[in-house]
């Protein structure tokens, strides 16, 4: 459960820091709204993911779990993951930079 909490509070803080950026006007703006949206949108996929992820870790603790291997590229799947943190880094006035040459 411990871990399920960690996993979930990235999200969850990511949820909450674009939903402030709204709230303090970015929602008017024509080009961040937009963009601020779809990282919410973004983040729910992730959290629905996650909840897809419990779910197949049940199955194979029960041992009923079949694994589907399939390819993917490095470089979209760390871009990802820079995106999903994006918000909560300017929250924090960070500056995040993804190369991934």
């Amino acid at each position: 459960m411990a871990n399920v909490s960690h996993e979930l509070r990235t999200p969850v803080a990511a949820l909450k820091a674009l939903v402030e950026t709204l709230e303090e006007g970015a929602i008017d703006d024509p080009v961040e709204g937009p963009a601020f949206l779809h990282r919410m949108h973004v983040e729910v996929d992730g959290l629905a993911q996650m909840v897809t992820e419990l779910l197949d870790l049940a199955r194979a603790e029960a041992g009923r779990l079949e694994l589907r291997l399939a390819p993917c590229r490095l470089d979209e799947l760390v871009k990802e993951a820079a995106e999903r943190i994006r918000p909560a880094t300017r929250q924090a006035e960070l500056v995040l930079e993804v190369t991934t040459d």
